[in-house]
Formats: structure tokens, C-alpha cells, sequence
């Protein structure tokens, strides 16, 4: 019955198996670590014109102007899911801001890897009245 063979180990001066006892296996440099893109969100470009809250009825006859600052939360599909006030002049400045940024702001989504994540930003926004 024949018998299978063994493997095979190739010797001589290019192998690190000579026989001598001596040879050194040297690994191959192992490849550098991955490290992953990020690209951070954007407002979309075909949103920006919708982005100003409208201006409080309020505050214009009161002739008053503000800020809002928020921290919104992004979704991987690119819209608002969660909104914080950090800071507003006024309480209806910050509701219109609010209202506005859950119903219309869009934004391209930030990514890792070119794989759409969820990411927060932070933004202000100025309310300003203009001479007409």
C-alpha cells in the first residue's frame, strides 16, 4: 500500500532551512494600521437657502435682534434628530431656531470610511432685522 508523502522543505544557501540549525525566520512586516476617514458633516448644498428660522413677529416689533446657539444631533441620513440649546438671547429665538431646524435643516451626513455616521455639530444662528 503505498504511503502518502510528507512535506517537502527545500534546503540550500537561499533556504532558512540549510540544516545547520541556524537559519532565522524573519516575519513579514506586518501593514500599517488602519486609520479611519472622517469627513465632518456640511449643511446640504440645496438646503441653505431654507436655513434662516423664520424671524419671531415678536421680535421684529420690538425691533429686537439675537442669537442662538445649538448642538444638533446628525443623522446618518442627514437630518436633524436631536437639538440642544446651549445659549439664546431670547426664548423665541431659541423655539423658532428649534421648530425650524427639526422640520427643514439638512446637512450631508459625516462619514467614516465613506459610510454615512451620526455626528453632532454646533451652530449659531443670528437673527437680524434689515432696513427695507
Amino acid at each position: 500500500m503505498p504511503v502518502p508523502a510528507g512535506p517537502t522543505i527545500e534546503t540550500g544557501p537561499s533556504s532558512p532551512f540549510d540544516g545547520s540549525g541556524t537559519g532565522t525566520v524573519i516575519d513579514p512586516p506586518l501593514p500599517p494600521p488602519h486609520i479611519p476617514v472622517p469627513v465632518e458633516a456640511s449643511i446640504a448644498p440645496n438646503a441653505l437657502g431654507s436655513f434662516q428660522p423664520d424671524y419671531p413677529g415678536a421680535m421684529i416689533r420690538q425691533g429686537l435682534e439675537g442669537n442662538v446657539t445649538v448642538r444638533v444631533t446628525i443623522s446618518p441620513e442627514g437630518r436633524v434628530s436631536d437639538i440642544v440649546k446651549i445659549s439664546a438671547t431670547d426664548e423665541s429665538f431659541w423655539l423658532a431656531t428649534q421648530k425650524h431646524a427639526l422640520r427643514k435643516w439638512r446637512f450631508r451626513p459625516a462619514t467614516r470610511d465613506g459610510v454615512a455616521v451620526s455626528s453632532v455639530k454646533t451652530l449659531t444662528v443670528r437673527f437680524t432685522l434689515t432696513d427695507r
